[in-house]
């Protein structure tokens, strides 16, 4: 099958975010300084914002056929989550968007159909006061039991266990240290297809009457 220019369609069993945050992996092996804009609606994949300093997500919307797109960036991550989410919290730009995960945990991911611990002002505020009191990161934070003993107390009605896999199964740098260790990583192979006379031959066959504009493609 022929492509147009540095295209590829890429599938696999794991999360979206974790193969994307693979292929830039990848990418920055050879092209370090690359930016890396990604463009979803899926707030689940707003981790990913965090995870480098040149990534930017573009959040595309339409209000009455007017383009109201907004770009989502680790200076407002965290307002435009509440945002989205249309939670009465007030914005917190003290919390840094590492914690974007812990805050999905504490509360809930409704695109994956995982149910609410705490309302997202609960949340926020357990997570805050940990910060505040030295106990976890302001920032992204990888070690479950240390989170677990900063934040418990007699209101979870879970266990540490529960929590644990709860946490792993939201986080997408958790999801993406098992991914490595699967062999999908070795089922990818980026190879540029391109082939010009091939798309020509396809758009006069298949799009004769409505031919695509290939100079913009």
């Amino acid at each position: 099958m022929s492509y147009l220019p540095d295209i590829h369609f890429v599938t696999g069993t794991f999360e979206t975010g974790v193969l994307i945050y693979d292929l830039i992996c990848r990418n920055e092996v050879e092209n370090p300084n690359t930016p890396h804009m990604i463009i979803t609606k899926d707030i689940y994949n707003y981790q990913l914002v965090p995870m480098r300093n040149n990534i930017t997500i573009v959040r595309p919307k339409k209000v009455n056929g007017v383009d109201v797109s907004y770009f989502i960036n680790n200076n407002n991550l965290i307002d435009i989550y509440l945002f989205e989410r249309k939670t009465s919290a007030k914005p917190i730009t003290t919390l840094h968007p590492g914690l974007l995960s812990l805050i999905m945990t504490l509360s809930s991911v409704s695109e994956r159909n995982i149910k609410s611990l705490f309302n997202i002002t609960t949340a926020l505020r357990i997570i805050t006061t940990a910060v505040a009191n030295y106990r976890i990161l302001n920032g992204y934070n990888s070690d479950i039991e240390t989170i677990w003993n900063a934040i418990y107390d007699t209101n979870f009605d879970i266990g540490y266990t529960t929590f644990e896999h709860r946490f792993k199964a939201i986080d997408i740098m958790s999801q993406y240290s098992i991914y490595l260790n699967t062999p999908e990583p070795k089922n990818i192979q980026l190879i540029n297809l391109y082939d010009p006379e091939a798309v020509k031959a396809i758009n006069n066959k298949y799009f004769k009457m409505t031919p695509l504009d290939l100079n913009r493609l």
